[in-house]
């Protein structure tokens, strides 16, 4: 029980993890968007 707590725990760092990296990104193309446009 205690090493498939640890698994799901895991997989929820990583996909905290995935999920902010992917904001960073869109973060990002917004920026170039948005100086694209001016």
């Amino acid at each position: 029980m205690l090493t498939a707590f640890g698994i799901v725990w895991v997989v929820f760092l990583v996909y905290i993890f995935m999920l902010l990296q992917t904001r960073k990104q869109l973060n990002r193309q917004m920026e170039l968007l948005g100086h694209l446009k001016d």
